[in-house]
Formats: structure tokens, C-alpha cells, sequence
């Protein structure tokens, strides 16, 4: 499922002028290759440029003539846009400069799809107010902090959970147990919850793809919690000491079967959305794994459960 759109236009090199450098430029196409590298590990998360990105004019001046003024050499501003047009490649749409400014007006975000504007320095002079993406992991960001619009009960919250934190596996029992939670239910966590879930979906990308280092590994994950641009409360990353939990996930290598994981690792939530600290009892984890896969020489991360601390209490709720 679509889950965000991003728009590069000409106003994504909006910072390039006649100060600017040939080296300059370069380092910029560069800066693009990283983040088309990161958009391609998402199915869900699309990227596209506008089909008159170096030809709109911006104040009568267009990004063409920017490379013209800044190398004063005709063949090198061919080579800049040469560089530039390989680097976006098949991200070049049939949409219009324009059109863009006008879909990314017109969308507030309250549901799937969203649209982001995409800048390499400089925000869209038309949308000061919306949020701007830089790379790839703004989108996870602003995708976790728009997942509380509209959700009103656990299925919409495994919805679109499942398709905004698309570099975590969940298991076959998220949803059921959610219900396990003891004090109110995931309507007082959905904060709390999408933030740790968007820590362990960009996770995917720090974590080592070394068996041995997955202590190693948990302090990245709490760290990363700490992150001001995740903007959530920082969460503790354990091993669980005894009774560890194991779940059933479909084989990376192959989906029609099953493999049982000890999703032995968790982060502790010990507040709820209104700040207020849980008692003891009514504390609620993030059970998950890390599964090492040979194939693709790395770690994937397999969810387990959110809810009641493992192993299960006989009171409260089940």
C-alpha cells in the first residue's frame, strides 16, 4: 500500500545560485544518489521529481541557466545537467512543477497519501507551512507523527501501523495482543507506541548485520529513541532475562513458510500518552527479535507483541 508520496522539483535546488560551485553541484547529486538509495529499500514510500525540474523558472531564472552562470562554460553546465538528469532517472514524473505545489496544497495528511515537499537546503517559497523532507528518514518521521490522525480503534492502529513501519515483520498475534494492555487500552498509547515503532523501523537501517553484536545493537535502538527528530521520549532496550517469548513469522527467504523467533529484546514504556508513569504492574513492552538472514547479509526486525510484560500475570487482562 502507498503509504507517502515526496515531490522534488525545481525549487529542491533552490539553494544552487551563482555563489554556488562546480564542486558544489557535484556534492549535491551526490547528497540525491544517498537518498534515492534509501527510497529504494521501500515499497511503500515513493519518490518523483517533476518533469520540468531544470527548465522552471524561479524568478525568471531556471536551474539550467543557475549551472550556466555558476561554471560560465556551456559544456560544463551540459555535464552538471547530464550528472543530474542520470541521478534522477527513473523518478522523473509526468507531473508539472506546478502541480505539485498545487496536490501538496491541497493535502493535509490526515489520511494515506501522504505528500511531503522534497529540498536539499531551501524550503518551497509557496509551503513554508508544510513539513519538508531532506531524506528518506523525514519520511519515517512525519509518516509515524500523522499515524494518530483518524485512529479510533486497534484495527486502525495495526493498519496503518503495519504499512507506515514497512522495515518491521510483525507477527500473526499484534493485534490480538494489544489487548493485553492493563491500564486503558491503545488509544492512551498511540503516541507512545508509534514512536517506538518508527525507532525500530529506522533501526533497520543502524543496526549491525554481526550475530555477536546484538547487545551492541540494543544501545543503538535506545539511543536512537533519544533522537530529537523522532521526537519522543527516550526508551529503554533490554534482553529478557528468563522465559523468553518466541513468535511465529514467515521465512524472509520464504514467505509460505514459518519460522518460531525468540523475540527475546524489548523496550520498556512506562508512561502513557498523558504522561502520567504506570504502576509496575501495568507496565508494557515492545517484544521483538533480531534474525540475522544470510541471503541478505543482515538483520531484519521481527515484532512480536506490544502489551503486558512476559511472561503473562494470572490477573488482569489476557
Amino acid at each position: 500500500m502507498d503509504v507517502s508520496l515526496t515531490y522534488g522539483s525545481a525549487y529542491s535546488f533552490l539553494h544552487i545560485n551563482n555563489c554556488s560551485s562546480f564542486d558544489d553541484v557535484i556534492n549535491d547529486i551526490e547528497r540525491l544518489k544517498q537518498v534515492f538509495i534509501l527510497f529504494d529499500f521501500s515499497k511503500n514510500n515513493k519518490i518523483q521529481f517533476s518533469n520540468d525540474y531544470s527548465d522552471f523558472k524561479i524568478n525568471g531564472v531556471s536551474l539550467e541557466d543557475n549551472f550556466l552562470e555558476l561554471t560560465n562554460d556551456p559544456s560544463a553546465a551540459i555535464y552538471l545537467l547530464d550528472c543530474l538528469e542520470k541521478a534522477v532517472g527513473d523518478k522523473k514524473s509526468y507531473l508539472s512543477t506546478q502541480l505539485m505545489e498545487l496536490n501538496l496544497r491541497q493535502n493535509a495528511n490526515n489520511s494515506f497519501v501522504y505528500e511531503y515537499p522534497f529540498s536539499l537546503d531551501v524550503l518551497w517559497p509557496s509551503l513554508t507551512n508544510k513539513n519538508h523532507v531532506y531524506d528518506y528518514f523525514d519520511v519515517c518521521n512525519f509518516n509515524s507523527f500523522n499515524l494518530k490522525s483518524g485512529v479510533e480503534d486497534a484495527a486502525e492502529f495495526v493498519k496503518k501501523a503495519t504499512n507506515i513501519y514497512e522495515h518491521i515483520q510483525f507477527s500473526n498475534v499484534f493485534e490480538e495482543k494489544l489487548s493485553t494492555i492493563k491500564n486503558g487500552d491503545v488509544l492512551n498509547y498511540v503516541n507512545v507506541f508509534s514512536h517506538a515503532l518508527n525507532v525500530l523501523n529506522q533501526a533497520f537501517f543502524k543496526v549491525s548485520n554481526d550475530e555477536s553484536r546484538n547487545d551492541d545493537d540494543l544501545n543503538i535502538i535506545s539511543g536512537l529513541s533519544k533522537s530529537k527528530a523522532l521526537r519522543g521520549r527516550g526508551l529503554d532496550c533490554t534482553r529478557q532475562g528468563a522465559n523468553k517469548p518466541h513468535f511465529t513469522f514467515p521465512e524472509i527467504d520464504n514467505p509460505q513458510s514459518n519460522e518460531i523467533v525468540n523475540c527475546e529484546y524489548h523496550l520498556k514504556i512506562d508512561y502513557a500518552d498523558n504522561g502520567v508513569r504506570l504502576n509496575s504492574s501495568d507496565y508494557v513492552r515492545v517484544y521483538f527479535g533480531l534474525k540475522y538472514n544470510e541471503k541478505y547479509d543482515r538483520k531484519y526486525i521481527r515484532l512480536g507483541y506490544i502489551g503486558e510484560h512476559w511472561p503473562p500475570r494470572k490477573s488482569g487482562k489476557k
